[in-house]
């Protein structure tokens, strides 16, 4: 199911069902369960470690006995010994914990791979080679030092060229998703713009029934009809034109569905796309049925000027300007507004009435006046 914009409200209900649940209305008390397990957990691992420890005091002492003299001297070395090598073993586990699992899974079998292929060539050489020879000594050696780290080395490669592989086709299968384009969004024109600049991924997928409309419209005996179709038709001419832009055309007719709507929306289903249009009522219908809608008059909407011309805002005159008498200052957003008759006002705060902006490619420019 492709994933969709709530409507507004929808989201207001369900944050009013949300906020009448007990969960945030009332103060529940905290439970003391989840610290008693974690003290008795801890005991647990504590009797862990000392039961380690003297069994291999004690091993060391049962050994140290069995192989030495007969005396308690020997006997206290080898506790001693046993000990140590007790020690050892939390000191391995503990600093081994500081490494993430999988980590030392991977070093693990990466190791024991290399040592298992150093072993299978060691016993190929001493087989080939006598024993007592120097040659195949040097090689064992060799094989035992050499492989396991070929091993490890090759292995961490190839995971992370994997990863980096999925990760990659993950990011390209999101952001390529297909877009299904509409009369209104082609014969508007702004989608052109959108796609030039880099903002629209991922192929757009024109409709065959689309096209017949938009042909439709080009032959309506009324003239701006005809006007409206003959745009539509050069816009997708002009999007062909765009290298970095995939056009492909729908053959698809739904012969059982009358309305063209019903077919954008059963279509944008189908091939799990979006649905680009600027007519309200079918996002609204679309939004219903699952399908995510992107509308252009939506984001111009979104993206327009912070400050109209005609508004009156408090600015603070920072710097002076380029012309004769200017003030410039500047919006939270970094906005420059550049302000006439406001030279002798630097390092104040007036009041200023907008009455133009300039958009260019470095940003957007204001221009007022003090009231």
């Amino acid at each position: 199911m492709i994933s969709t914009s709530i409507p507004n409200n929808i989201t207001s209900q369900a944050i009013k069902d949300m906020f009448k649940t007990d969960s945030f209305t009332k103060q529940s008390t905290p439970s003391r369960k989840p610290q008693t397990a974690a003290i008795i957990s801890y005991k647990y691992h504590i009797k862990q470690k000392v039961l380690l420890t003297l069994i291999c005091m004690s091993l060391g002492v049962v050994f140290s006995i069995d192989l030495g003299e007969n005396n308690w001297q020997s006997g206290i070395n080898g506790g001693l010994l046993g000990l140590s090598v007790g020690f050892f073993i939390l000191f391995a586990e503990f600093t081994l914990q500081k490494y993430p699992y999988a980590l030392l899974v991977h070093t693990t079998q990466s190791l024991g791979l290399g040592m298992l292929i150093a072993l299978m060539t060691s016993c190929l050489t001493y087989f080939i080679l006598p024993s007592s020879s120097l040659l195949a000594s040097a090689i064992s050696l060799g094989c035992a030092l050499t492989f396991p780290y070929l091993s490890y080395t090759l292995r961490r490669e190839v995971g992370n060229h994997v990863e980096t592989t999925n990760t990659s086709s993950g990011l390209s299968q999101i952001s390529q998703s297909p877009k299904i384009l509409d009369t209104s969004s082609i014969i508007d024109g702004r989608i052109f713009d959108l796609c030039h600049t880099g903002f629209f991924e991922g192929p757009l997928l024109i409709p065959r029934f689309v096209l017949g409309e938009l042909q439709f419209i080009a032959d309506s005996p009324q003239s701006w009809r005809r006007t409206r179709g003959k745009r539509g038709l050069e816009i997708l001419n002009s999007l062909q034109n765009i290298p970095d832009v995939q056009i492909q055309i729908i053959e698809e007719e739904f012969s059982d569905i009358p309305e063209v709507d019903h077919k954008l929306i059963k279509l944008a289903k189908k091939q799990g796309a979006k649905l680009v249009t600027n007519d309200w009522n079918l996002a609204k219908v679309a939004s219903l049925q699952e399908v995510q809608t992107l509308n252009v008059n939506q984001l111009a909407h979104q993206l327009k000027p912070p400050v109209l011309p005609g508004e009156v805002i408090r600015v603070f005159i920072n710097k002076e300007g380029d012309l004769a008498g200017q003030g410039v200052a500047h919006l939270d957003d970094g906005t420059m507004i550049v302000v006439d008759q406001a030279r002798e006002y630097i390092k104040e705060t007036v009041d200023v009435v907008i009455t133009k902006f300039m958009q260019t490619q470095s940003g957007r420019i204001l221009f007022g006046s003090r009231v």
